[in-house]
């Protein structure tokens, strides 16, 4: 049994810790309409917003980082820390971001009708977005995600289009999270570590993953 629970002042976890993932082609409608039905949003917004907070550190899987995050109905907190490979170095920070109350996107088709060809054309996909994200090329891909309310974020997870605007403010904990450590000069820090052969993240391949969550939830990422 549990004697013990740890808790954010006796050690914070790597990441995304815990969480799960199954890979598919990022052009494959209906295996990712199929695993959106076991999307775990609770555990996809906690993760959005540590995988942002370590990319924009330019961290890793061995790079010397600690996170800790709680959602609930109102708010995500994030807590993000970086160490030095010997222990010696601490920065830490942490920022509660308010989940937004409304959905972003009710009916995405009817604002967003399709041209003459019958497409979503990629401009229209960046407005849903606000953004240039990371999609396929494939138009019929994205329409037909688009038509099962999915959508692939900047961030690259795979969220319904009314929470286009939940993942917002994930993407944005992680990064002013980030932010407040880079300014007291954590690259610093994650420099010296990398020099120790550390890999950085932001050279990795990128996935399509489906994740499930330790309680087997399923988030989809790109």
């Amino acid at each position: 049994r549990v004697n013990v629970y740890l808790e954010k002042h006796d050690m914070m976890y790597a990441v995304s810790q815990g969480a799960m993932a199954v890979e598919c082609r990022d052009n494959d409608v209906d295996t990712i309409s199929m695993l959106s039905e076991i999307h775990d949003q609770h555990t996809a917004l906690r993760v959005t917003a540590e995988r942002v907070f370590m990319k924009e550190l330019d961290g890793g899987c061995s790079v010397p980082l600690g996170t800790w995050s709680v959602l609930d109905e109102q708010a995500l907190s994030l807590s993000g820390a970086v160490f030095s490979v010997d222990g010696s170095e601490m920065l830490y920070s942490e920022r509660t971001e308010l989940m937004p109350s409304n959905s972003f996107l009710q009916h995405p088709p009817a604002l967003f009708p399709t041209s003459g060809s019958g497409f979503f054309s990629h401009h229209q996909v960046d407005m849903i977005h606000g953004q240039r994200p990371k999609l396929t090329s494939d138009v019929r891909s994205v329409k037909g995600l688009l038509s099962n309310n999915i959508i692939v974020h900047r961030t690259g997870m795979c969220c319904p289009t009314p929470d286009v605007s939940k993942y917002d403010a994930a993407e944005r904990c992680g990064k002013q999270i980030a932010a407040s450590l880079i300014r007291r000069g954590a690259k610093d820090v994650l420099d010296r570590a990398r020099a120790a052969g550390i890999v950085n993240v932001n050279e990795a391949r990128s996935k399509v993953l489906t994740v499930p969550a330790p309680h087997m939830g399923i988030m989809l990422l790109m």
